[in-house]
C-alpha cells in the first residue's frame, strides 16, 4: 500500500483506492497474519491506546509498516508521520484479550459485504466493541474547526449513496475544511474517513428495526461522544440530518449541552448548506 500525499491525493479518493482494492485487502489480510504472530503487538496496540497518537520514529519500523498494512493504524494519520489506532486496530486487541473472534474474511471483505445483519444490533458483541473503540480509542482530528454530521444508508460503503456523492462533489468543489461523521444505528457515529473499513462498510440496519431500548442507548452513547469529545475538538457543529435521525441527534444534542446548527436533509437544500458551511469555515 503506498502512503497518502497529502497534496496530490484528495482524502475520500485515498480512501477509496485503500479500502475498495482487492489487492490491498490481500496485502492486508496476509500482514495482519505476521502482525499477530509477533509478541510486542500487544504491547504496541495498548500503548496507542492509552496515548491516542503515537509518532512513527518511537515504534519499531518493522511492525509499523505491518500495522500499516494491516490497516490496525489509520493511513492518513500514518502519511503525516503518526500512528493512531482504526476500529480494525480496536478489534484486533479484543482478539488477542480473547473477548472476541472472528474471521480475517470477515474484516477484509471488500466494502459493501454485509457481514453484521438481523435484529437487535446493538447487544452484536462486534457492534459493543465498536461502540467501545469510540468510547475509549477514538479521537477527533486536528485539522477542521467544523463537524459535518450526514444520515447513514443503507448503501454501504455510506459514501457511495446519492446524496453523499453529492454532498462531497459540493465540498470539493467550495473547497471547505470540515470533517465528516455518520451518525448510525447500531455504530452511533462513524467517521467518514472509516466509512470503507470494517465494519463501517459491513452491516445492515434499517431505523425500522431499532428498539425503544436501542434507541436510548444511542442518544446517551451519543451524547457522550458529542460531550467529552465532539464539542471540545470543533467550534462548530452542522447537522444535515433525516427526520429519524435528526431527533436522536437533537436528544443526544439536549443532553450533552452541546448546540449545533441543522439543516434540513434534502439535495435540494445543499445550497443551504453550502452557505452555512461557508459562514462557519
Amino acid at each position: 500500500m503506498r502512503a497518502l500525499n497529502r497534496n496530490s491525493m484528495d482524502l475520500r479518493s485515498f480512501l477509496a483506492e485503500v479500502y475498495d482494492s482487492h489487492e490491498t485487502l490481500n496485502e492486508a489480510k496476509r500482514a495482519f497474519r505476521r502482525l499477530y504472530a509477533r509478541k510486542e503487538l500487544e504491547g504496541v496496540l495498548r500503548r496507542l491506546l492509552a496515548e491516542g497518537r503515537i509518532p512513527i520514529c518511537f515504534l519499531d519500523s518493522e511492525i509499523v509498516e505491518l500495522m500499516h498494512k494491516a490497516l490496525v493504524v489509520d493511513p492518513w494519520e500514518y502519511s503525516k508521520g503518526s500512528l493512531e489506532l482504526t476500529p480494525i486496530g480496536y478489534i484486533a486487541l479484543k482478539m488477542l484479550d480473547g473477548l472476541l473472534s472472528i474471521s480475517l474474511e470477515d474484516i477484509y471483505s471488500p466494502p459493501g459485504t454485509i457481514v453484521i445483519k438481523g435484529t437487535r444490533l446493538f447487544q452484536n458483541r462486534i457492534v459493543r466493541v465498536y461502540q467501545r473503540y469510540l468510547m475509549e480509542c477514538w479521537s477527533p482530528s486536528e485539522y477542521s474547526r467544523v463537524a459535518l454530521f450526514t444520515p447513514c444508508s443503507k448503501v454501504k460503503p455510506v459514501p457511495r449513496s446519492f446524496i453523499n456523492l453529492k454532498i462531497d462533489a459540493m465540498l470539493a468543489k467550495e473547497g471547505f475544511n470540515v470533517d465528516r461523521y455518520i451518525v448510525s444505528e447500531p455504530l452511533i457515529l462513524i467517521p467518514y474517513k472509516y466509512a470503507y473499513m470494517f465494519p463501517a462498510a459491513h452491516y445492515d440496519y434499517p431505523p425500522p428495526l431499532l428498539e425503544p431500548d436501542e434507541r436510548e442507548i444511542f442518544v446517551n452513547m451519543l451524547a457522550e461522544i458529542l460531550r467529552v469529545r465532539v464539542s471540545r475538538a470543533y467550534e462548530n457543529i452542522v447537522y444535515f440530518l433525516t427526520k429519524h435521525h435528526r431527533k436522536i441527534f437533537e436528544d443526544a444534542l439536549e443532553k450533552a449541552g452541546v448546540e449545533g446548527v441543522y439543516v434540513p436533509f434534502n439535495v435540494y437544500w445543499l445550497p443551504k448548506l453550502r452557505d452555512v458551511l461557508r459562514s462557519l469555515t
